[in-house]
């Protein structure tokens, strides 16, 4: 399934004729992107997710992936800027692809 997601989609931020759909659509159609939440999380500590982290994502995990938002850490709430409160948490179904993006990431 999820090989068949890279193939298809190829980079994410894209339009694609042959489906008639934009590339978040496309993954949320496989049940990947945002606002889906999996078992194993880990939380980014950033405010939120790029391009290149998302093909990252589509190339490397074998199974189910999303990001979400939860409120971060209350060192941000000086800088007054809502989205500085809030920590971007990209979570998967298989503890596998789990524990390879964190041994990748921290390279």
């Amino acid at each position: 399934m999820v090989k068949q997601l890279h193939k298809q989609l190829g980079k994410v931020d894209f339009w694609n004729p042959d489906v008639g759909k934009w590339g978040a659509e496309i993954l949320a159609d496989y049940g990947c992107g945002y606002d889906k939440i999996f078992k194993y999380k880990v939380n980014t500590h950033c405010h939120g997710i790029g391009l290149d982290e998302i093909t990252w994502l589509m190339q490397n995990c074998k199974d189910k992936w999303g990001w979400h938002f939860q409120k971060g850490n209350e060192q941000y709430e000086s800088k007054g800027e809502w989205y500085t409160k809030w920590d971007c948490v990209i979570s998967f179904n298989s503890k596998q692809d789990a524990v390879y993006y964190v041994i990748q990431k921290d390279n």
